[in-house]
């Protein structure tokens, strides 16, 4: 959790705890999480762009034609070159992320 800046310093302690609680699950837990349980959480730099990164993933997801029909996901485009280029430019100091 560390990874993510939630050290506790500062973060809501509720926040930190469902935060904290989803990573133990596995980390796709965790980013789901942050993607659709704490939208309007003021999370830390890191967490928070990890989140907008997972959100990108879900909003992605939800416009997946015929969802809804499907048994097996097909593989998620990956956001365009510019695009990805700027989330990564816009990412904040973290650790791992050198």
């Amino acid at each position: 959790m560390e990874n993510l800046g939630c050290d506790g310093s500062w973060l809501d302690a509720a926040v930190a705890r469902r935060v904290r609680d989803s990573l133990q699950v596995a980390p796709a837990a965790g980013l789901l999480h942050l993607a659709t349980r704490e939208l309007d959480s003021l999370l830390p730099p890191a967490a928070a762009w990890w989140r907008n990164f997972s959100r990108l993933y879900v909003t992605r997801l939800c416009h997946t034609p015929n969802l809804d029909q499907t048994r097996e996901l097909a593989a998620i485009p990956a956001p365009a070159e510019g695009e990805l280029g700027s989330l990564l430019d816009g990412a904040p100091p973290m650790r791992g992320g050198e």
